[in-house]
């Protein structure tokens, strides 16, 4: 697992947002949600 995969999805449930925790974590949002989905698809959620 990817720390930072987890870490942009914490962010996400932190903020409450995704352009919110992007902006957080000096990501974009396209890159953002594609860490996140990352973490979804090692989980086998989506």
């Amino acid at each position: 697992m990817n720390t930072r995969d987890l870490q942009a999805f914490v962010a996400v449930v932190d903020s409450g947002s995704m352009v919110a925790a992007a902006a957080k974590l000096h990501l974009t949002q396209p890159g953002l949600t594609r860490r996140v989905q990352n973490l979804e698809t090692l989980l086998g959620v989506s």
